[in-house]
């Protein structure tokens, strides 16, 4: 079943698998969430222990050595392939913000206030004089 807004408000969380870039398939999932504030948010996710089966790289991600910027090796290719699916969104919906990377942060996205922070932990897809631009995570 594709994901679309029908599947979504028939079925409220989706399952399902898809294939990475380089050939992986990894289950996956789909949901939409509607804030207090009357915000939407669209979640696609990948379970880490899902990802790591398709790229022995990620090891114990995000803790100890396996987190910050050398993580960065396979989160890069990833993130970017998250963000033309982004990119393929925002040409059917309008959307404020997009933001890739795991578990992200509320605290670095509000501490943000509509800018695109110079260290970032996550990267950001925001539209920008009708262009969609993506700012790649880079710690």
């Amino acid at each position: 079943m594709p994901l679309t807004v029908e599947s979504l408000s028939r079925f409220g969380h989706l399952h399902g698998r898809l294939t990475l870039p380089g050939g992986a398939v990894s289950v996956c999932g789909g949901l939409a969430i509607r804030m207090s504030d009357g915000t939407d948010w669209l979640n696609l996710y990948l379970p880490m222990g899902a990802l790591t089966r398709t790229d022995p790289r990620i090891g114990g991600f995000p803790f100890g050595d396996d987190g910050g910027p050398s993580s960065l090796s396979w989160r890069a290719p990833l993130d970017g392939w998250l963000a033309d699916v982004g990119a393929q969104v925002y040409r059917e919906v309008d959307f404020r913000r997009a933001i890739i990377g795991f578990e992200t942060d509320d605290a670095e996205i509000a501490a943000a206030d509509g800018a695109v922070p110079e260290r970032r932990s996550f990267g950001y897809l925001s539209p920008c004089d009708g262009e969609l631009r993506y700012h790649l995570a880079n710690v």
